[in-house]
């Protein structure tokens, strides 16, 4: 999810787009690498075969971890997403019960299990 216009991006959205500019240019090496693996003969030059086919393997061995890390960094952040928009819920549906009980949030009236509710969550939105 990219950040609202003006916003600063956070510092997992600014990793996540280095790793996805990083896979495009490792892609495009990867490439060259295979196009440069089936033109050179090992017979004519052993070692620069033998080393651009290591730099293929080790490119490609690169690209799946950083695929993998893509994958848990989307991963987490829906899963905080997902909290976030729970505990949304959650705080409106206490104010519409308070609202159809004739309380608001705060008063002495206030179920203290509701309280509890939403102090939690707010706890869990801030990480703590």
């Amino acid at each position: 999810m990219r950040p609202a216009l003006g916003a600063e991006p956070t510092d997992s959205e600014t990793r996540r787009e280095f790793r996805r500019v990083q896979l495009g240019v490792l892609l495009l090496g990867e490439g060259v690498l295979l196009f440069l693996g089936s033109v050179v003969r090992p017979e004519t030059h052993p070692t620069l075969f033998v080393m651009t086919w290591f730099l293929a393997i080790v490119i490609l061995l690169w690209l799946i971890l950083l695929c993998f890390m893509d994958m848990v960094s989307v991963s987490v952040h829906h899963r905080r997403h997902r909290e976030e928009l729970l505990n949304e819920e959650l705080r409106t549906m206490v104010s519409i019960r308070h609202y159809l009980n004739g309380t608001e949030l705060g008063h002495d009236e206030t179920n203290e299990k509701d309280r509890h509710d939403v102090i939690t969550s707010d706890k869990i939105n801030r990480g703590s």
